[in-house]
């Protein structure tokens, strides 16, 4: 199972990018949602590929007995 991690970058002129890395839907969103709330107003959003991917989910189910 990968390691997921957020990934903040500092622009020279102060511009910050944040990036959710191995998460999948709106999980991204909820892991930064923090951030950009103490940061202030987010300018662009970018959803990767991987968005659009939910994330897998295992059941196992007896049937009968």
């Amino acid at each position: 199972m990968k390691t997921r991690s957020i990934h903040i970058t500092v622009q020279p002129d102060g511009e910050l990018e944040i990036e959710a890395v191995d998460f999948h839907g709106p999980d991204c969103e909820q892991a930064t949602a923090f951030i950009e709330q103490a940061l202030g107003k987010v300018l662009d959003r970018h959803r990767k590929p991987e968005y659009w991917h939910r994330a897998q989910t295992r059941s196992l189910q007896k049937v009968g007995q």
